[in-house]
C-alpha cells in the first residue's frame, strides 16, 4: 500500500516537473536565450 501511494506522488511529482520544464522551454525558445545557455553548458 505504501509502496503505491510513494509511486503516486512520483508520478505527481514527475508531470509537474514535466510541466515546468516545458514552461520553460518555451519561454527560453521565445526569449531566445537557448545560445547564452549552451555557452554556459560549454564552459
Amino acid at each position: 500500500m505504501q509502496q503505491t501511494t510513494q509511486l503516486a506522488i512520483f508520478s505527481v511529482t514527475m508531470v509537474l516537473v514535466a510541466a515546468s520544464y516545458k514552461a520553460q522551454a518555451s519561454a527560453i525558445e521565445s526569449k531566445d536565450v537557448k545560445r547564452s545557455l549552451h555557452h554556459l553548458i560549454d564552459k
